[in-house]
């Protein structure tokens, strides 16, 4: 009798699809709309919710708003326009959307899945204050609601809010573990708060738990790029794209590092492994030669270098130092702003330095290490720099690597950070790999 019960029911609502389908092909003639009356008044509102969801499922989202639109002529519910919302979403029509969440709301405040779709439609339009209202909201009602914490953790890298980002992932984690997403986007987090060390084990922990998880193979390898690590970065970067592609990209990294040997060998193996179509390491080879160009034209029209004490060198009488933070885990202080000179000293993540002087890429630095009485001076890559105020680099990154987007999709809800901002050339670049190593929408 149970199945039998059962049969009957499973009929009805494809009695109900099929008719639908029927229905919304025809124009919208009086005989179309009485026969539309009738059928839906053959059937509880449950039934015809059913024969909605099971459209919605299989993506035919015009049948299911044509049925779900009909159920809230019987029953206009928060439930109810929920459905109509999201599947409005799916067509592309986000004012129906926000038209149907806000009855939604009206009838029920406390609507969990339409503050947390509202919350991400807000930040997909990119109005974060909405956002974070409804998100918020969201993980006061359900804590359970791990994409509204990862929205949140997204919001929170946005505005630089790079520790309560993490903890935002990690709290989304709990409720969805083993996400390689999470993951990666908490590598990220740890990335733009300059520590390079949490970044790679977290980006490991994505693709471990997630072999060949695209978005932290390309994380990671842009990770060993910027700290000069170019072999592993080529590895791991033709895990995910074509060879040539890989060296282009790490070469072009080495040559925003200032390591114009290794950008020519990088960009010079892409030319010759595809020589046809691989018109952008022809630029970017260009581009290098032109840059050399330039250093070399600098160094003829350079004056002598400064000294290396603080105590020999002559600062105008408005000058002011800055006190920043280093980045990396560790850093290079060198005799001279150049890469070729002698490395005197390092500095380790966090460590307090004053800029002196910026010449181009280096900054003239004043610190003192622990135990030591006096101040000591050298050369550092300025944009390993952090200013504790701005969190941000002092000389910048690059331009074609660009701000981190908001990557929304709304299909899964995941919300993942692109690839971190650039780095360059620290004392990790000498430390193998081994020694070093222990993000919307990944394929979950």
């Amino acid at each position: 009798m149970l199945l039998k019960g059962w049969i009957a029911q499973f009929l009805k609502i494809l009695t109900i699809s099929a008719a639908a389908a029927l229905l919304h092909a025809c124009a919208t003639t009086n005989a179309a709309q009485t026969a539309e009356s009738n059928l839906f008044s053959e059937f509880s509102t449950e039934q015809i919710l059913e024969a909605g969801d099971k459209a919605y499922r299989l993506g035919e989202y015009d049948r299911a708003i044509f049925i779900y639109m009909q159920a809230l002529e019987i029953e206009k519910t928060a439930d109810n326009w929920y459905r109509a919302g999201i599947t409005k979403l799916k067509l592309d029509d986000k004012e129906f959307a926000w038209s149907a969440f806000g009855e939604a709301l009206k009838l029920d405040p406390d609507h969990v899945l339409t503050h947390e779709d509202l919350g991400l439609l807000y930040v997909s339009s990119g109005q974060i204050e909405q956002a974070k209202f409804h998100l918020t909201r969201v993980t006061e009602l359900d804590p359970t609601r791990w994409r509204a914490h990862n929205a949140l953790g997204v919001i929170a890298d946005v505005e630089k809010r790079y520790a309560d980002a993490v903890g935002y992932y990690k709290a989304a984690l709990e409720h969805h573990p083993d996400s390689p997403t999470l993951m990666n986007n908490i590598g990220y987090s740890y990335y733009l708060a300059g520590n390079l060390q949490e970044a790679t084990n977290w980006f490991d922990a994505a693709i471990q738990a997630q072999p060949g998880f695209e978005l932290a193979l390309r994380n990671l390898a842009l990770l060993y790029a910027r700290q000069g690590w170019y072999t592993e970065a080529v590895d791991t970067f033709v895990q995910v794209v074509k060879r040539p592609k890989a060296l282009n990209d790490v070469g072009y990294i080495a040559m925003r590092n200032g390591d114009y040997d290794d950008a020519a060998m990088l960009l010079t193996e892409a030319v010759h492994l595809s020589p046809t179509y691989y018109v952008t390491a022809y630029e970017n080879l260009d581009t290098l030669a032109e840059l050399r160009k330039q250093e070399d034209e600098r160094e003829r029209e350079a004056q002598e270098p400064l000294a290396d004490h603080l105590s020999e060198v002559i600062f105008p009488e408005d000058h002011e130092t800055r006190t920043l933070k280093v980045m990396p885990q560790a850093l290079n202080v060198r005799s001279a702003p150049e890469r070729e000179s002698d490395i005197i000293d390092y500095l380790k993540t966090g460590d307090s330095v004053q800029i002196i002087l910026v010449k181009e890429t280096w900054a003239f630095i004043s610190y003192r290490p622990v135990g030591v009485t006096r101040d000591l001076t050298g050369w550092v890559k300025s944009r390993y720099l952090s200013d504790p105020d701005a969190e941000r680099a002092i000389s910048g990154v690059s331009d074609a690597m660009g701000e981190m987007p908001v990557g929304m999709q709304l299909d899964d809800i995941d919300v993942t950070p692109a690839t971190a901002p650039e780095a360059e050339d620290t004392a990790l670049a000498a430390m193998p790999a081994d020694d070093f190593a222990s993000k919307v929408a990944g394929q979950e």
